[in-house]
């Protein structure tokens, strides 16, 4: 929708193809190395907005495909060591943090089709910084929300992998308001 089918071939499709011919009979696999594409060879002035639209793009796919990992299971017999124990998010799950709100830009553009956007202006898009959280629910739909500055951090922790005492340790160093903020979202 940024370039018309026409131009997105031009300028997207064909050259990347041409660097990452397809070496899998499965289409799932076609823009597996897209995004990394765009970073390293794509070079308009909106590479930043292309690049940004890429890796949601592509986080929308592999979160449909991704594992689901069993849930942490906690020994009651050893709650002490219960905090102790090292997290990480489900493999379906993915952190943005933009300087515009790329997620409300993204969904009035996929209102229309491609073509619409050739003779249209682009929806506003919002400056600012903007914390979201992609991830497939229980019912195996791709959903996205936006969190809190600090909940993108606690999050991102996670991501790592991170015991509740690592979390809770990062929270002692934080300021006043820092705290305060993750105790209004826990």
């Amino acid at each position: 929708r940024l370039f018309g089918y026409y131009e997105f071939n031009q300028v997207i499709a064909f050259p990347y193809l041409v660097k990452h011919p397809p070496s899998h009979w499965s289409l799932e696999f076609l823009g597996n190395r897209l995004t990394k594409w765009v970073e390293e060879s794509y070079v308009a002035d909106d590479k930043e907005l292309v690049l940004s639209a890429s890796m949601v793009d592509s986080a929308y796919r592999q979160s449909f495909f991704a594992a689901k990992k069993e849930p942490v299971r906690f020994d009651v017999e050893n709650a002490e060591t219960i905090s102790e124990q090292i997290i990480y998010l489900q493999p379906h799950v993915y952190l943005f943090k933009f300087d515009y709100n790329l997620f409300a830009f993204r969904t009035e553009m996929l209102k229309e089709d491609p073509d619409y956007w050739l003779e249209h202006d682009f929806p506003k898009l919002e400056k600012g910084e903007f914390y979201f959280i992609l991830y497939r629910n229980h019912q195996n739909f791709t959903l996205c929300d936006s969190v809190s500055p600090v909940a993108y951090h606690i999050l991102t922790l996670f991501q790592k992998g991170a015991s509740i005492d690592q979390i809770c340790e990062w929270l002692e160093n934080q300021d006043e308001a820092t705290c305060e903020e993750a105790e209004n979202h826990m």
